[in-house]
């Protein structure tokens, strides 16, 4: 199965086929805790951490017998087979897996463990010297069989961490694009030869599979977005738009830049904007006509960015100045916020008529 083209046909469907929430499609598993945005950790080692302690668990935990050893058999069974992970991360595991024997009803924790089984043993048997596995060199019976795992045991793992259902938070459809977009996450990191576990640069991506990293990068980011937004975690400024004075609903993306500001890492987030405005719907809209945007939480200083089909940047200033151009076709709007010195970004798309 190549995820990279199923992902395509889930998101060229989705126009027709499924009515998102405004805030785009999402979900996610390991608890985060922040007190605010400056706090959180670089955004690819984030998601890096989430899926190496939740869905792809290369570490673990102890006490007497290992509830771990239950999946790997030993400690140094696992480090035969995945040089990076460490005692203290196989201790992790067994803590979680402690706390899951507690919080979960007998019958909800024998099903993530049997998830957890099919995994972690993909893991050995599959995954490179990281833990991770190219879903393109897994046969398909077994790859159908990973990928069911991971949707059966995600509502558990929010569970755990004290987050609503991703099942509840998403449609089917959008759960599906989900679950797509981690594998493909996952795939490219083996087929860049990268070590998640020290973090990386999106440079470290292959330039081949930048489009289709930051694709999955996208919506895996903005169900974490959403999953902290129905957990009353972090609320984010939500944004109320209008055009020429009328009221209008824009589905839009919310991105995380990273922590660099030089010439290129600018020009990776202008990758990353135009990648989430191929999840986006478009608005259709008039010739010159302009656009207001108000926040429930009044920014500090608010601009916006008018992005060509190509990425080039058409137009940028002021939000009091956003107009749309007399030039037919669709434009990616990045309107960069800035709340206590900490810049958030919202995409959304207009389609000029």
């Amino acid at each position: 199965m190549n995820f990279e083209n199923q992902l395509r046909r889930s998101l060229q469907q989705k126009g027709t086929e499924v009515t998102p929430p405004l805030e785009l499609k999402q979900k996610i598993m390991n608890k985060i805790e922040t007190k605010n945005r400056s706090s959180l950790p670089n955004k690819r080692l984030l998601i890096v951490l989430i899926t190496a302690i939740l869905i792809i668990p290369t570490s673990a935990f102890a006490y007497n017998a290992y509830l771990a050893d239950e999946f790997y058999g030993t400690f140094e069974n696992l480090k035969k087979h995945i040089s990076s992970v460490t005692k203290e991360s196989y201790m992790l595991l067994h803590a979680k897996l402690l706390q899951a024997k507690g919080d979960l009803e007998k019958e909800e924790y024998e099903e993530l463990k049997d998830g957890l089984k099919v995994i972690t043993s993909s893991k050995i048997i599959y995954g490179d010297q990281y833990g991770n596995i190219d879903y393109d060199l897994v046969p398909q019976d077994k790859l159908l069989e990973i990928r069911n795992a991971m949707i059966e045991i995600q509502p558990y793992i929010n569970k755990l961490n004290d987050h609503r259902s991703s099942k509840d938070v998403l449609s089917a459809e959008e759960y599906d694009i989900y679950i797509d977009a981690l594998m493909t996450y996952e795939k490219i990191l083996v087929q860049s030869r990268i070590n998640p576990s020290e973090g990386f640069e999106i440079d470290q991506i292959d330039p081949v599979l930048l489009k289709d990293f930051l694709l999955a990068e996208g919506i895996i980011e903005n169900v974490h977005n959403k999953i902290k937004q129905q957990s009353n975690e972090d609320q984010l400024p939500k944004p109320s738009f209008t055009i020429d004075g009328n009221i209008a609903e824009f589905e839009y993306g919310l991105p995380s830049l990273s922590d660099h500001t030089s010439e290129s890492a600018v020009m990776k987030e202008i990758d990353l904007y135009m990648a989430f405005s191929e999840l986006l719907k478009p608005v259709h809209v008039t010739t010159l006509s302009k656009i207001d945007v108000t926040f429930d939480q009044q920014p500090d200083k608010l601009e916006y960015q008018l992005l060509k089909n190509d990425g080039e940047i058409y137009r940028s200033g002021p939000v009091e100045e956003l107009q749309l151009p007399t030039e037919s076709g669709d434009y990616t709007i990045v309107l960069l916020g800035e709340w206590n010195h900490n810049l958030i970004p919202y995409v959304f798309v207009a389609k000029v008529n």
